[in-house]
């Protein structure tokens, strides 16, 4: 899935495999890792099954938790993992923004 994520870019975590209580926290897109099969970050390997661009993500406020159990401002983060805040939508998800009601 390709987002045409940019730096700079809001997004939400979606997806549980990044810890359930990551799910709806808002990050900050920093930077792009590419497509990496493995990668390293602060010395942990991880290893990309999916093929997935990486992400840099930074967020405001309380940390995220990491999969060693600690907490985080700033980390890797599969791009499938991920739904864009503004720019382009999948048809999908654009569909569902407009048929949500307004507040």
């Amino acid at each position: 899935m390709n987002h045409n994520f940019k730096p700079g870019d809001l997004a939400m975590i979606v997806d549980s495999r990044a810890r359930d209580a990551n799910v709806g926290r808002v990050v900050s897109l920093v930077e792009s890792m590419g497509f990496p099969a493995v990668y390293f970050w602060k010395g942990i390997e991880y290893r990309n099954t999916t093929s997935s661009q990486v992400w840099v993500i930074e967020v405001q406020g309380d940390p995220l938790e990491t999969r060693g159990g600690g907490h985080a401002v700033r980390g890797p983060i599969c791009e499938y993992k991920l739904m864009p805040l503004r720019g382009e939508f999948a048809p999908e998800q654009q569909k569902a923004k407009e048929a949500e009601p307004c507040a």
